[in-house]
């Protein structure tokens, strides 16, 4: 009777008659489950968490193994501030595995103990319990982020904002994690010029480079190049090529690169070449302590180019130092073996960047000695590989601005042509290009 005699005062907002209408039955039934239970709730409805805790545990012992009574030493023990909040949260999740607040709460704990696989767990859990919780997936993308799985991360924080675009950290989290896959499209095209060869007229080349940079890993480019050059009283010779080059981070100090170049030109001497590269850059940043601050990088590459007359193998040592953000200076060595022409070869190239200053960067570049394939930096192309490169320079200006890279190049080229003796000529190239950077 008694505890019919609260129901009413309970549901009127009588919080306190309630209980008190309930002390009859409770003091001659003590053993009875629900009494217990309920007297719990209302003592913490009432804020008299000690009795709540109390009955609650008695709530425990006396009846079935279910979750009422568990859940509320949890809640109780929040109210409290007790530390023992997380042994009550994992005591409910014995028998309801699944609840909801219990493990958003012990995920957080562990997310901001950096013990993110178990704060992950507890999340995940929530999730299948609630799979529209903006809050577990907002703590799913932070546990992604920080083990640095971008593209994760950024999935479950937009997940997050379609189901409470007001949510302010998976909007942070969205804005500071990287994309894990950009793609980047581009254009170039190079006017080529000849000064004192009455046969070459002039040319040009073009091309359509498209890059897939994945964070933190690597870059993989993919570039088809159309180069034409024109001839007095003679047919053009045109050139294709479809280059592909791939660089990844090993560490934070050592890079590797690979590429492949297929090359189709209508010349027999050199149709159908292939051109394969490899090489490795270490790079050390200076610390903080040190007294000559700066970066200095050694490494350089392997090339290997095979024609149907001749097979070319290069080696191009190089060493680099400077002040990010003010200059950059590198020095190289470029030595060639021709088998068919049995000759050895040498050339030596210095470059200068300064910059960038407000997205802007200048590079200034000159080499000399003799050398042969590749051609670097858009040079002023052979497209028959007879003539050798014996001196040039370049400068070139780049502008990048948010997505956008906008870059010009000019520069020269001394050649010496086949023939006895050998006669020399000038290339003259001007590059204009540009690329946007997108991530996914």
């Amino acid at each position: 009777m008694a505890e019919t005699n609260a129901d009413p005062l309970q549901a009127q907002g009588d919080l306190r008659g309630a209980r008190l209408a309930l002390e009859p039955a409770l003091r001659a039934h003590p053993e009875v489950y629900r009494l217990a239970l309920r007297y719990a709730y209302l003592s913490y409805r009432l804020k008299d968490f000690e009795t709540a805790e109390t009955y609650y545990r008695k709530a425990a012992a006396l009846g079935p193994e279910e979750s009422p009574p568990r859940e509320g030493l949890f809640y109780t023990a929040l109210a409290r501030k007790d530390a023992r909040w997380q042994d009550q949260a994992r005591a409910l999740l014995q028998v309801e595995p699944g609840h909801l607040d219990a493990n958003l709460r012990l995920a957080f704990d562990a997310f901001t103990a950096h013990r993110y696989a178990e704060a992950r767990g507890f999340y995940a859990r929530a999730l299948v319990t609630e799979p529209g919780s903006a809050d577990a997936l907002t703590g799913l993308g932070w546990c992604a982020y920080y083990e640095g799985r971008y593209w994760e991360a950024r999935g479950n924080f937009r997940r997050a904002l379609a189901l409470a675009p007001s949510d302010a950290s998976a909007r942070q989290g969205l804005a500071l994690t990287p994309s894990p896959l950009w793609i980047g499209a581009g254009a170039y095209y190079a006017a080529l010029g000849y000064r004192g060869n009455p046969a070459k007229k002039d040319g040009f080349s073009a091309a359509l480079p498209i890059t897939m940079v994945w964070t933190q890993k690597g870059s993989l480019t993919l570039t088809p190049v159309r180069t034409r050059i024109h001839y007095s009283g003679a047919p053009d010779a045109a050139q294709d090529e479809l280059n592909v080059a791939a660089d990844g981070a090993l560490s934070k100090e050592v890079s590797v690169h690979a590429g492949f170049d297929r090359i189709s030109v209508n010349d027999p001497a050199t149709d159908g070449g292939r051109i394969y590269t490899g090489g490795f850059y270490y790079t050390r940043a200076s610390e903080p302590e040190e007294s000559m601050p700066g970066t200095m990088a050694v490494g350089g590459y392997v090339a290997y180019s095979r024609y149907p007359a001749t097979k070319v193998t290069q080696l191009s040592p190089l060493v680099g130092f400077g002040d990010p953000g003010l200059y950059y200076a590198e020095v190289s060595l470029m030595r060639t073996h021709n088998s068919a022409a049995g000759e050895d070869l040498s050339a030596y190239k210095a470059a200068l960047t300064l910059g960038p200053w407000e997205g802007i960067s200048l590079t200034v570049k000159g080499y000399t000695g003799r050398k042969r394939l590749p051609v670097e930096d858009w040079g002023a192309v052979v497209v028959n590989g007879q003539d050798v490169y014996r001196g040039g320079w370049r400068t070139s200006l780049s502008w990048v601005s948010g997505s956008w890279t906008v870059f010009a190049v000019y520069g020269a080229d001394r050649f010496e042509a086949a023939g006895t003796p050998p006669p020399a000529y000038d290339g003259v190239v001007a590059v204009g290009g540009a690329q946007y950077l997108f991530g996914l």
